[in-house]
């Protein structure tokens, strides 16, 4: 195990340039758009579709926290506002970036995942996020104007997928333009 971990951690070491393209563009983030697919049919979440807003704030050169608000839409077209706090940390030997959750404040925050590269675009969760009996994983990429969060959700009753779209645009900003 042990030389699967070390393998791991060099890896990202040979790939930093990837990991600070993520970082800029988390920094750059404004809207984003999620997609969800759940197994059972009857949930509100299965093949909903949500856009949002993004206001980014720094704390320092390696946190990054994003307060996130915007609509869910169903399939039939029933909707529900949602709102999160996320807080994005680089390791201090810029390795890594960790992601939790700030949903009981910032003095109580729920780590998530650990992200380390697992390729020269693709950064995978270290160890799954385990939420009662389900186990949450999750993957980032970027290119152009965007990040692609990807979760994979497995449980007794799950098997779902989450597509977080974090744009470097205003999705939401009507085009004023007289063209």
């Amino acid at each position: 195990m042990l030389i699967i971990e070390t393998a791991i951690i060099l890896t990202g070491y040979k790939l930093k340039p990837f990991i600070k393209t993520i970082w800029d563009l988390l920094g750059q983030v404004q809207s984003l758009t999620l997609t969800a697919t759940t197994k059972d049919q009857r949930n509100f979440f299965h093949n909903a579709t949500a856009e949002g807003n993004v206001e980014v704030s720094r704390t320092g050169s390696r946190v990054i926290t994003f307060h996130e608000a915007g609509l869910w839409t169903s399939i039939i077209n029933q909707t529900v506002d949602f709102r999160n706090i996320y807080q994005w940390s680089l390791s201090d030997l810029e390795d890594t970036i960790r992601l939790t959750h700030l949903r009981y404040g910032i003095d109580n925050p729920i780590h998530l995942v650990d992200f380390v590269t697992m390729g020269a675009d693709i950064m995978q969760s270290f160890q799954p996020h385990n939420c009662g009996a389900d186990r949450y994983s999750a993957s980032l990429a970027a290119g152009g104007d965007r990040i692609i969060l990807s979760w994979t959700i497995h449980g007794p009753s799950k098997n779902d997928t989450l597509l977080s779209t974090y744009l470097t645009v205003n999705i939401n900003q009507e085009d004023r333009s007289d063209n």
